[in-house]
This record gives structure tokens, C-alpha cells and sequence, in this order.
């Protein structure tokens, strides 16, 4: 199994975030200056009207079974289609733990499968395998029917039925639960992007797309976290060491912008109460 994508995540101050299209302006303004300092070509700007807009939800049992068994378990619901999409992840450091894991989706069900990498501050690596099953707006799982027993999750990816907890399997009766009670509004801004040159010193032909992430309680409400992301792609694994350096340079220069906080705990870790 390759890796589709390298993504470099740091997080950001919230409340740079009161006035957020002055906030999109000035992030894309300062990152680009860092590309253009460190020989980096940088095009495009945030779209402030028209971002990926969700809710997004964890499940898992009250006692976070899931999260202990190396898994998550999302629901994301699309604003504009109400298209409902269920993710199982396996995010770990042993690239192959990651890659074996068992996430096979339920029957009938078409899947779309990846394996990517997380890099987070100050350069750790970690290896993310997810599988997500996409359900329309009128069947049974979608939006507020989300599976609240793991024998109904199972529907979803079987493999949540192997869950153990204090070396014994899980009940398919187990509870599952929002985490910490909490959806989310999600919003996704995309548009700059960053180049890096490679061994000829020419613009690499897969430049990495920037995207501010910003989670709320709804969506005129207070920003609760914030996180700037970059990603590239490439086929079969294909990532050159130039491409990387480059993308490493500019990883380690986000981390000492004034608006970023690299001691920030991440999303997910927001999402599990600090965990």
C-alpha cells in the first residue's frame, strides 16, 4: 500500500480569528513571504465566501474503547449535498501497523481507502490508514442517525466488532456516543499554494495545497481550534528528496510565525478532551 500524501500540520492562534477575512489575508500574506524567503514559489489566496463547510462528530464507547483499540471513528455531514461520510482511521507511528490494519468497509458499501502521513510539530511523523463509506441524505445512518451501538457501527466497517477492552471483545450491544458530546462545525479554506523546486531547480509538477481548518460550535460561533495545513501528493510513492527538504524548510519556518502555537494541542486531541 503506498502513500498517497504528505500533509504538515501546525496549529493556529484563535483569536487571530475574530475578524476572519482579515485573518485569511494575513495568513496567506506571511506564508507567502516565508515561501519567497526560503526560494519557494507560492501562488493563489484563500476563498473567504466559499469554504468546505461540515459537522463533524468522533464516536466511541463512554470509556473511549475505540481510541484505545488505535482507531477513530468520524461522521462527517456536508452542508451543502447532506452527503454523510463515516471514516475509520488507524493513525500510528509503524507505518505497517497502520498499512494492515483491518478497515474493510460493510457490504454494499463502496469505499474509498488511503494511506497517508501526518507530520505534525516539531517533524513527527505518523501514518494514517482510513477508509470512508459515503451514505445519501434519506438512508438510515445519515446525518443525525448515527449508529449508537457498536453491533451498528459494525454495519458500517465489520471490523469494529474485534474492539477488546480489558483483553476481552467488546459487546456488540458496547454503547457508542458522541465524544465529549460534540459536533462540530467544520470550515475549509483552499486556494494558495506552495511550490517547490526540484533537483533542476523548476517548480516540482505537484505543488502542496494550503488549507486553514477552523472548528466552532456553530457557524457564526467562536472558533474553538484553528490549524494550517499543507499537502502534496505523489504516484506510487514517488516523493523527491528536493520536494521534501523544501516542504520540511517551510514546515519549520510556519512553526515560528507569530500566529501559530506549535505547543497547541491538535484537533483530535481537542476533540478527546486534551487526550
Amino acid at each position: 500500500m503506498h502513500v498517497k500524501s504528505r500533509e504538515y500540520k501546525v496549529m493556529v492562534d484563535t483569536s487571530l480569528c475574530a475578524d476572519l477575512e482579515a485573518a485569511l489575508s494575513s495568513i496567506r500574506d506571511e506564508t507567502e513571504d516565508l515561501a519567497r524567503s526560503l526560494g519557494l514559489g507560492f501562488a493563489g489566496k484563500f476563498d473567504p465566501e466559499d469554504p468546505k463547510e461540515r459537522m463533524i462528530l468522533f464516536l466511541d464507547t463512554p470509556d473511549f474503547t475505540v481510541r484505545q483499540n488505535g482507531l477513530l471513528l468520524r461522521q462527517r455531514v456536508k452542508h451543502k449535498s447532506g452527503t454523510t461520510e463515516y471514516t475509520l482511521k488507524c493513525r500510528t507511528a509503524d507505518r505497517y501497523i497502520a498499512a494492515g490494519r483491518d478497515l474493510s468497509p460493510g457490504q454494499g458499501l463502496e469505499p474509498e481507502s488511503k494511506l497517508e502521513e501526518d507530520i505534525g510539530v516539531p517533524f513527527i511523523s505518523r501514518f494514517s490508514h482510513s477508509t470512508t463509506v459515503s451514505l445519501d441524505a434519506h438512508q438510515e445512518l445519515a446525518g443525525g442517525n448515527y449508529p449508537t451501538l457498536l453491533s451498528t457501527a459494525a454495519r458500517l466497517f465489520p471490523g469494529l466488532l474485534a474492539l477488546q477492552r480489558d483483553d476481552l471483545t467488546c459487546a456488540p450491544e458496547t454503547a457508542l456516543v458522541p465524544v465529549r458530546g460534540l459536533n462540530v462545525f467544520e470550515q475549509v479554506f483552499n486556494g494558495p499554494k506552495v511550490h517547490f523546486p526540484n533537483a533542476r531547480g523548476h517548480s516540482s509538477p505537484t505543488p502542496a495545497d494550503v488549507a486553514l481548518i477552523l472548528w466552532s460550535k456553530s457557524k457564526k460561533g467562536r472558533v474553538l481550534t484553528a490549524e494550517l495545513s499543507f499537502r502534496y501528493e505523489a504516484q506510487k510513492e514517488a516523493f523527491s528528496a528536493d520536494v521534501a527538504s523544501g516542504a520540511k524548510r517551510f514546515f519549520e519556518g510556519l512553526q515560528h510565525l507569530d500566529w501559530t502555537r506549535p505547543e497547541a494541542i491538535t484537533k483530535t486531541q481537542y476533540m478527546y478532551g486534551g487526550m
